[in-house]
């Protein structure tokens, strides 16, 4: 952060030039009233980074004494400060005044404001020893992520309706022509002269028409049938995520209730209890990131490409994101080709790194029958996992090999697709391929199933 900081000073000072050439020229403009408020609490943020913590607790002193500052908006713009800082107490305690100043900024609750607001919300109260509001925070999360995402779907859905609609309007268009065609066929048959070319014309346009209706039927039953199918998947989606969310959500419930009960822990309880709590708030908390990646993944926005990096640092911070080194039902091997410890890519390498460890993180979750619903372990040897590492022209091949239940080559390009898993008795959420793919076709690659592998399941990442 301090590095960030120093990256970041001439602009800082830049603006604070520009604040007071506007005070001289309007010196008496309300806004200052309320800017000179909060410059305090901006400057002691600052401070506070480069490490200067007693003028950093001045300048917050005098951001509380303005009294411009005393309404919601002002408490919770206070935790910019009091969260780095770690003052958990008052923190947890301006949290209290967030309900009202979501309300003040939007009357509902969107993805974005669980992220920002809630879940450090929920942290300071955990860390300022608030078990209780803790608690009912954690509570708050899970039923405003529920109506959050399913506001979000409702308007999606209100979308597709009127597509609908417009394709029964273009349905009723073609029938009224059809009984049209069948009234000027009527007329012309009176006519005993041109009875034999209007009954060849009738034919011939009710033909036509005839084979445009079966089209538009035909149009609508595969629209139909990919509606279906994708609001059995969404509901599939929603259901898998609300059971991800609650099981962290009950272990770390369960362990707050042990802990505000004064339930005496030895050292290696309470040791174990900290960490449950701490692994469980991090899934949540990814749970969220996903989320918010999803909601991303659809986007053509192009990531910036300034990060030279080796191949070799790439995959070795996927494996340590993805955890597959630690995971004990499998063998994970890190292979490289000739020539592949020197070569470097032009890239974003977080986005990088992330698109890689959600291929690891696939491979990991299936190939572990221990892992799926209803499968006991196997006393044979150990599953198999391996990245290699290929040069190709002006890049590198990520390929990520396993031994685990594999993939039909008919599903090569489906499996890709949201919310798409095709084997229900496994963990998982059904985005990561597709968050993977998104995010390696922004930075000029691509992901793909490599289907003439037949010995589990061969995706092969490629980046220029």
């Amino acid at each position: 952060m301090a590095k960030d900081w120093e990256q970041s000073k001439s602009w800082l000072e830049l603006i604070d030039s520009v604040e007071q050439v506007f005070r001289r020229r309007y010196p008496n403009a309300a806004v200052w009233k309320v800017y000179d408020g909060y410059i305090h609490l901006d400057r002691a943020t600052r401070l506070w980074i480069i490490g200067q913590k007693d003028s950093a607790a001045a300048e917050y002193a005098e951001y509380c004494k303005d009294q411009a500052t005393r309404n919601a908006n002002g408490y919770i713009q206070a935790n910019d400060y009091l969260m780095p800082a770690e003052h958990w107490k008052e923190a947890a305690e301006n949290y209290e005044h967030l309900d009202s100043f979501i309300y003040w900024r939007v009357p509902k609750v969107y993805l974005e404001e669980i992220y920002a607001y809630y879940l450090p919300k929920f942290r300071a109260n955990l860390n300022a020893g608030r078990k209780d509001s803790a608690l009912y925070t954690a509570r708050q999360i899970s039923e405003r992520f529920d109506s959050a995402y399913l506001w979000q779907k409702r308007s999606q859905m209100a979308e597709m309706a009127i597509v609908y609609d417009i394709q029964g309007k273009e349905m009723q268009i073609a029938e009224q022509k059809v009984k049209l065609m069948h009234t000027r066929a009527i007329a012309l048959s009176v006519v005993i002269l041109l009875l034999l070319v209007a009954f060849i014309g009738y034919a011939l346009i009710r033909r036509r028409e005839q084979k445009r209706l079966e089209e538009k039927n035909q149009q609508l039953t595969i629209a139909n049938e990919r509606a279906e199918e994708s609001s059995r998947m969404k509901t599939k989606f929603i259901q898998q995520i609300s059971h991800e969310f609650r099981t962290p959500l009950n272990i770390l419930s369960g362990f707050a209730q042990v802990l505000t009960s004064g339930m005496a822990l030895d050292d290696v309880s309470r040791e174990e209890a900290n960490k449950q709590i701490l692994e469980n708030t991090n899934r949540i908390t990814g749970l969220v990131n996903k989320m918010l990646e999803l909601s991303e993944a659809g986007s053509h926005t192009v990531i910036e490409l300034t990060d030279h990096v080796l191949a070799i640092e790439i995959a070795s911070a996927a494996v340590e994101a993805s955890g597959i080194e630690r995971a004990s039902h499998l063998a994970f091997e890190l292979l490289l080709d000739d020539g592949c410890e020197t070569v470097a890519l032009t890239t974003c390498q977080s986005a990088a790194v992330r698109a890689l460890s959600l291929v690891l993180d696939n491979a990991r979750k299936f190939t572990a029958p221990a892992e799926a619903y209803g499968h006991q372990a196997s006393s044979e040897a150990k599953q198999r996992v391996v990245l290699r590492l290929s040069a190709v022209d002006n890049g590198v091949q990520f390929i990520v090999e396993d031994t685990g239940i594999g993939i039909p080559a008919t599903e090569a390009e489906h499996i890709f697709d949201e919310f798409v898993q095709l084997n229900e008795y496994y963990d998982g959420t059904g985005i990561g391929l597709t968050v993977a793919r998104s995010l390696a076709r922004r930075l000029g690659g691509d992901i793909k199933l490599d289907t003439t592998y037949t010995g589990g399941a061969r995706f092969v990442m490629t980046l220029y």
